[in-house]
Parts: C-alpha cells; structure tokens; sequence
C-alpha cells in the first residue's frame, strides 16, 4: 500500500486498513531499512530532508487537531475520537524525533567543525 492509499484510507476513516499498514511486518522493515540507510548519510544531506518530514508532521498533527476538535464537537463516536487523537499524538511524537535527530545533527557539526575536536 503507498503512502497516497494510506492518506486516502485516513481521509475516508478506515482506521483498519490504516492500522494494518503501520503494523505489517513489511512496513516496519521497509522503516528500518530505510532509516538506516538514512541515517549513514552525511549530516548537511539529512537536516533538509529532516526538517521537511518536521514540517510536514506539524501540518499534519494540526490537521489531526482540527479533526479531533469537530469529532468531538459534533459528538462523533468515540471510537473516532480515539483514532484522530491517537494520529495526533503519533504525529507529535514524529515531530519530537525530528526536533532530536535535527539537534543530533547540528552537534555533529558543531564538533566536527570544532577546533578543538581531535
């Protein structure tokens, strides 16, 4: 399943689909692959891409917010509640990692860049 049939599921509230996607075996590899693969780039490769995913994780937990408000509002199940609130949070969590690997970076810079690093 892509990312577009993911967001598609979210926006037409199959939460089924959207949670079995995030816990087959083979997204979770394809994560893992990927972010290590990442993650051996250079710092100066990783923080634009990084601050991309941060923005777009912010957006969307905003998104989510608002979604969880009218849930709420309109006394949408509770089940719903629970599922937007959930994406929220997960998206803030995202957020949170970014922020970390992006000050991670900027210190590997620092010290790299250091005069006084050995």
């Amino acid at each position: 399943m892509s990312t577009n049939e993911v967001d598609a599921a979210i926006a037409a509230g199959n939460w089924d689909l959207v949670w079995s996607w995030f816990d087959h075996p083979n997204t979770e590899a394809l994560h893992e692959d990927i972010g290590r693969s990442f993650r051996s780039l250079p710092p100066e490769e990783q923080i634009p891409d990084i601050e991309e995913s941060l923005r777009d994780a912010e957006e969307k937990r905003a998104r989510f917010e608002e979604l969880a408000k009218r849930a709420i509002r309109d006394r949408e199940p509770d089940e719903l509640q629970r599922a937007l609130v959930h994406c929220m949070l997960q998206l803030e969590l995202s957020a949170s990692d970014y922020r970390i690997r992006l000050a991670e970076l900027e210190q590997q810079i620092a010290s790299r860049d250091s005069p006084y690093s050995g």
